[in-house]
């Protein structure tokens, strides 16, 4: 699968939430926590991690 299409976004993504912007470090940051149906929660630093071999 090349793209995310609306279709495979509904089918594959059971929730989106999103925090509250934090400005307390003098940058703004707000976290986005995606829940995947039968996955569950995945952190995004795992699904940027490149494969190594």
């Amino acid at each position: 699968m090349e793209e995310l299409d609306g279709y495979a976004l509904r089918e594959l993504v059971s929730a989106i939430y999103v925090d509250a912007p934090d400005k307390s470090s003098g940058k703004r940051v707000q976290h986005i926590h995606i829940k995947y149906d039968g996955l569950g929660f995945i952190p995004l630093n795992e699904l940027m991690k490149k494969e190594t071999a």
